[in-house]
């Protein structure tokens, strides 16, 4: 079981080791080459068929997440590398998916406190952000969607952009930044990066940051994908359930100034807690080598898995 152990974990370095070599800038402009004849071939698809627009957001939203997913399993496979590796980790981890509650409530928390705080300054900045987040639905759900479009919709929400961000934000940025400028740099420009394509920026960013030195930590995406699919999945099931449960009156600003000592509450709880977090795991950070132009990882590391945790 231990020898086992032991090529996992090489092959998992091997994997990360290559993802600090991907070109980033060629990678970039490769995706907007594919954004751009990706986006013509949706346009004539939509003008061609008789798409419903449930439907037709999903072509998109799974083109988005495939070509990076297809780009990286065609490079391991190139260098004749699995990619499962990177993947597995230690079942002692798996508590820690657990983290996900933490996160959820810094996503609630942040957006609550950011209205309380717009709404001291001018109740109309509050009330236009709350109409703006409210006005934010990826997907048209309503009584005509169907089963299928359920299932697709949550496989592409809970699955597919969980393992393709994670891949994207900790597995290849991390990686190739660190190589560059070291892990402490790469940690806050991908957290950043990563927070910049959400809505909530504050929080997202929290929360790249703290699946960030997850991932440096286990050395495997395993706990980061883990804890991002059941933060998306929660977000799905509370998407499917809108109309099951009366979330109207949160729709406006009074109820979030009313109970504002419930949202600050929480969010001193949870900010207590991670600067805790930062506190005891900043160290793997600062202490740990990237690979190549920075340093390596020391064999001891590499060629022994029961020295990450």
């Amino acid at each position: 079981m231990r020898e086992r152990d032991g090529v996992l974990f090489n092959n998992s370095e091997k994997i990360r080791e290559r993802f600090s070599r991907v070109p980033i800038a060629k990678s970039f402009f490769a995706l907007l080459l594919w954004g751009g004849i990706g986006g013509i071939a949706l346009y004539y698809l939509y003008q061609s068929f008789d798409l419903d627009q449930t439907t037709f957001e999903l072509i998109v939203f799974y083109a988005v997440y495939a070509v990076p997913l297809l780009l990286t399993l065609w490079v391991l496979k190139w260098d004749r590398l699995p990619v499962t590796p990177v993947f597995i980790g230690e079942k002692k981890n798996l508590p820690k998916t657990a983290y996900v509650f933490i996160l959820f409530t810094i996503t609630i928390s942040t957006i609550w406190v950011t209205l309380i705080l717009l709404h001291a300054v001018d109740p109309g900045w509050a009330e236009s952000h709350l109409n703006w987040l409210n006005s934010i639905e990826m997907f048209d759900i309503g009584d005509d969607t169907t089963f299928i479009q359920y299932f697709l919709i949550f496989g592409v929400i809970a699955v597919v952009a969980p393992i393709v961000e994670e891949i994207v934000f900790r597995g290849i940025l991390i990686e190739r930044l660190g190589r560059k400028f070291g892990y402490t740099s790469a940690l806050i420009t991908s957290s950043v990066f990563f927070g910049f394509l959400h809505v909530s920026f504050i929080s997202a960013t929290i929360f790249g940051l703290i699946l960030g030195i997850l991932y440096l930590k286990t050395r495997s995406l395993m706990l980061p994908v883990l804890i991002h699919m059941a933060n998306n999945a929660i977000a799905t099931f509370l998407i499917f359930t809108e109309e099951s449960f009366d979330f109207a009156a949160w729709e406006t600003v009074t109820p979030y100034i009313e109970n504002a000592w419930i949202g600050i509450l929480l969010f001193a709880a949870v900010m207590a807690w991670f600067v805790w977090f930062l506190k005891e795991n900043w160290s793997t950070v600062t202490n740990m080598n990237p690979f190549g132009d920075q340093g390596t990882a020391s064999s001891s590391e590499i060629s022994d898995p029961e020295t990450h945790q």
